[in-house]
């Protein structure tokens, strides 16, 4: 009797306790695997002394268990190429041939072929980092995620596991402003079956666009007094965007909020730059003290050791409130007035922030 260990994913081979000999008058030896990929393998086998030999192949889940596609043998062949069959899926080999004038079958080996290149829904892109979503694969553990800067040309691969059935990666240490190509593909299924690029091949390019990155500014100057908001605001917009349009960086100023309307207006903007690497404050801030007063330009990151996570509550409003003032719509929360420390409270004035939570959120 025949005896043959499980096939391990590794080298994508059916090994038998000791290799299979030739045919004799009761069985056939089953077959082992080899050349594995996502359209097809390699079956080998010992059928020497035999006639009328066929390789039989069919999915392993299927509706009618005596299905099988064939596949015609010589007595001197040791191996056959399947090809043009699914991806990702568990096929059931069996040998059958003459010998010694009675038909005899073989055990039955399976294979699973590798998945095939992985499709991605989408992705949100930020200035220095990207989150890829991408389809489902069934029995997917692991996989490689490859960028490619369009501007260098540098090409990085990452490894993400699937820890919480969540198939999403996170691309990180990106440039601002600049264009990536994307590709996905399946590197593990269930926890231990490794495939290699060219047995499971990377999806198609998915190109996205990281954003600018921001600064924030304050600044005084003399305005006019309207009579009504609007006419104010756009007064104000029109004098920041006319204090930055020599400035080669700044791709745009977008005014976030002033504080009243006196004489002498305390206007809080973001500033938009063109360079993929973060701006210096200094070539941000407005050359022209005499009218532009007081200007300040902050758009430094937090230390490491000064990094805090909060996990916000799912389908929960929160909002920032105004006045100085932290406030959680519902509850109090701790997220918003450590945004509120790490900005110096700068950012807020009678600014009013609302949003409302689909999922948990982390955030720095």
């Amino acid at each position: 009797m025949w005896r043959y260990a499980y096939w391990k994913v590794a080298c994508f081979i059916v090994l038998s306790s000791k290799m299979p000999t030739a045919a004799n008058a009761q069985s056939l030896s089953a077959a082992w695997f080899g050349n594995v990929n996502f359209h097809g393998f390699t079956a080998f086998f010992d059928i020497t002394g035999t006639t009328n030999a066929q390789l039989l192949y069919a999915p392993m889940h299927r509706s009618d268990p005596s299905s099988f596609n064939s596949l015609s043998l010589t007595t001197d062949m040791t191996s056959q190429q399947v090809s043009g069959v699914s991806s990702n899926m568990v096929f059931e080999v069996i040998l059958q041939a003459t010998v010694g004038g009675q038909n005899v079958q073989s055990p039955n080996s399976f294979v699973r072929t590798a998945p095939a290149g992985v499709t991605i829904g989408y992705i949100l892109p930020r200035p220095t980092f990207a989150v890829v979503m991408f389809e489902k694969t069934p029995g997917a553990t692991a996989w490689e995620v490859r960028h490619t800067n369009m501007r260098t040309g540098v090409v990085e691969n990452c490894t993400c596991a699937n820890g919480s059935y969540a198939y999403v990666a996170i691309l990180t240490s990106l440039d601002a402003n600049t264009k990536y190509q994307v590709q996905v593909r399946v590197a593990q299924v269930y926890g231990s079956l490794n495939f290699s690029a060219e047995q499971s091949p990377y999806g198609a390019y998915f190109t996205f666009t990281t954003e600018r990155h921001s600064a924030f500014g304050r600044v005084a100057f003399n305005a006019s007094n309207p009579a009504d908001l609007e006419t104010m605001t756009q007064q104000i917009q029109d004098t920041i965007n006319a204090a930055y349009a020599n400035n080669s960086n700044v791709h745009s100023a977008n005014l976030i909020t002033f504080d009243n309307l006196t004489v002498s207006t305390f206007s809080h903007y973001e500033i938009l730059v063109n360079e993929p690497s973060a701006p210096d404050n200094d070539t941000l801030k407005i050359p022209d003290t005499l009218l532009y007063k007081n200007n300040q330009v902050r758009n430094e990151g937090i230390a490491v050791d000064d990094v805090t996570v909060f996990t916000l509550e799912p389908n929960t409003l929160y909002g920032i409130g105004q006045n100085n003032l932290v406030r959680d719509c519902e509850n109090m929360h701790p997220f918003f007035r450590r945004i509120y420390e790490l900005t110096d409270r700068k950012h807020f004035g009678n600014f009013f922030a609302i949003f409302h939570t689909t999922g948990t959120y982390f955030a720095v």
